[in-house]
């Protein structure tokens, strides 16, 4: 079995295989939230998050940051308002961070 400790090799294949393409329009996404949605720009990410970011964006899963600004894990200060952020653009930029994974960015 596949939860067993240490059995790391599947005897099955995949049960549910993705066969058909998501269609946002069958799922009840309007054209309108569409097109904001994928406008949106991610500031201050790495590759790797920003591409994670734009499939949940892609297949409706991306949530927006509702209500308060959340609070930076290095300033301390209320100011991140967007989701899945951890520290806000400002620190990420002083800093040369990610703002969602917190890695390290080269930028050269």
């Amino acid at each position: 079995m596949s939860f067993q400790k240490g059995n790391a090799h599947r005897q099955r294949p995949q049960k549910h295989k993705n066969d058909t393409i998501y269609k946002p329009d069958k799922h009840g996404m309007d054209k309108e939230r569409q097109t904001t949605m994928k406008q949106l720009e991610f500031p201050g990410l790495c590759d790797r998050c920003e591409t994670q970011l734009r499939w949940k964006i892609s297949y409706d899963k991306y949530k927006p940051l509702r209500g308060d600004p959340r609070r930076c894990v290095r300033c301390d200060d209320k100011t991140i308002t967007r989701a899945y952020y951890n520290c806000c653009i400002n620190c990420g930029e002083n800093l040369q961070l990610c703002c969602k994974c917190l890695c390290k960015i080269d930028n050269g």
